[in-house]
């Protein structure tokens, strides 16, 4: 009983201790006291040379995709570039990242797996009729957007070259936003505002479910992401409003006026939603 009584004092000494610093990291961004580094690229040939997208791995890798075809994994910790993911022949257009591994999607038709460890490629998927916009992967499972409207899924584990398992039916524009939801489940929004729920069966995803952004009919899906143990879809648009859908409707529960220009990135939890803009402002929401 003695020992069972130290070890439970030395648990919650353990959890204060975590606590105390979560509430000092609150504390600090309530303040905005929060410390700057710019990150720079390397200088690139191509003048016109952009930052297409930008993910976190953790807390101390970040990644940076460029429209000059290549991905940089920096350091956090040292703000140095560990790795350049080179390979793509056009601009990358998305990527996420999923445990050791980089996937990208690129304006050359092809998605790739890198191993971020090495920064060599494992797999190339076979090129699609038009170039990808976006990508998003769950498990072995990568799902990727297009400009003709279609949604492809292929499985990581294959060889490269591999053709898609499952294909959706075109939508009515470009996809200008994708989610793997779940191994079986993918959610597409387009560049004029329409958003679909698939479920994958056979060699087809099937629509179980289709709807439009909301309130601003026809603009573009910027991002998506669920929530917290999938309790809410969670829609960025390119009017500045974020929609929050329940899984089992179409229609939105609340929608947040969030900025005067495009949404461009969002991160939530159960309790909070961040959302940025293409007025470089950053919007936070809280739900208590």
């Amino acid at each position: 009983m003695v020992l069972l009584f130290i070890f439970l004092v030395k648990c919650v000494q353990r959890w204060d201790k975590v606590f105390r610093a979560q509430y000092e990291v609150e504390k600090r961004w309530r303040r905005g006291d929060a410390s700057q580094r710019l990150l720079s690229r390397p200088p690139s040939k191509k003048r016109s040379t952009r930052v297409t997208g930008v993910a976190l791995h953790g807390l101390t890798v970040l990644a940076t995709a460029s429209s000059d075809a290549s991905v940089l994994q920096i350091s956090l910790d040292e703000g140095e570039v560990v790795n350049t993911f080179v390979g793509h022949s056009k601009a990358v257009t998305g990527f996420d990242m999923a445990a050791s591994e980089l996937i990208t999607a690129s304006a050359d038709k092809t998605v790739r797996v890198w191993d971020m460890t090495s920064g060599l490629v494992r797999s190339v998927f076979a090129p699609t009729r038009k170039p990808l916009t976006c990508v998003s992967a769950h498990g072995e499972r990568v799902a990727g957007g297009t400009k003709d409207g279609l949604v492809h899924i292929w499985r990581r584990v294959e060889r490269s070259a591999a053709q898609p398992e499952y294909s959706t039916h075109a939508l009515s524009g470009p996809i200008s936003s994708v989610l793997m939801a779940s191994s079986r489940m993918v959610v597409a929004g387009t560049a004029n505002g329409e958003l679909s729920l698939y479920t994958c069966a056979d060699a087809l995803a099937c629509p179980i479910r289709s709807f439009y952004t909301v309130p601003e009919e026809g603009a573009p899906v910027t991002t998506i992401r669920y929530s917290k143990y999938h309790a809410r879809l969670v829609v960025g648009s390119g009017a500045g409003v974020v929609a929050l859908y329940h899984p089992s409707s179409a229609e939105p529960e609340s929608v947040l006026a969030a900025h005067s220009a495009k949404v461009v990135g969002l991160q939530c939890n159960a309790l909070r939603l961040v959302t940025w803009s293409d007025a470089r402002a950053t919007s936070a929401f809280h739900c208590s």
